[in-house]
């Protein structure tokens, strides 16, 4: 965003575990406000640069669509889109990630597996409420990292030594 002298502003999210998120002006750490969405939060967001949102997963069951620069402008409204995943309490250790037109979410599923899930992002609003995964896949073990992301491909490896690569956008 742009501040009132027209210089550019870098501005952080920062998710709270009380349900907040805080936008703050990174380079001289002012707050520039703040999105209240009452759902704790226990990992970062992902951002999409093509619509300009930022995806946050709530400690279970549900991911908000959040319009970054609505910290500019109180009548914009800020939660653009809710999806509900209905992953368990704990269940995402990282944050998702955005690949072209899909939201990548890797979930501990059950005890010994991890979960590998791409949501599509629609163009004219981030997704609807019940949106089915539009791909999935299942490695054994846990991981706690974004899995790495091309735009043809995502690559994850477990504490299982498992190593999953998978093809994203391929003809």
């Amino acid at each position: 965003s742009v501040d009132a002298e027209g210089r550019a502003r870098h501005c952080g999210l920062l998710p709270t575990a009380d349900g907040e998120i805080h936008a703050i002006e990174l380079v001289l750490g002012k707050p520039l406000g703040r999105f209240e969405v009452g759902h704790p939060l226990t990992v970062g967001g992902a951002y999409d640069a093509r619509s300009g949102l930022v995806y946050f997963p709530a400690d279970s069951k549900r991911i908000f669509a959040i319009d970054a620069a609505a910290v500019d402008d109180p009548e914009r409204p800020a939660c653009r889109a809710v999806l509900f995943t209905n992953h368990a309490s704990g269940a995402l250790r990282s944050e998702p990630a955005v690949v072209g037109r899909y939201l990548i979410v890797s979930e501990a599923s059950e005890l010994e597996h991890t979960r590998l899930r791409a949501f599509e992002i629609r163009d004219s609003i981030a997704f609807e409420p019940a949106d089915p995964s539009r791909g999935e896949a299942t490695l054994e073990g846990w991981t706690w990292f974004e899995p790495h992301c091309t735009p043809d491909r995502i690559t994850l490896i477990t504490d299982r030594g498992r190593l999953g690569v998978f093809g994203l956008n391929l003809d």
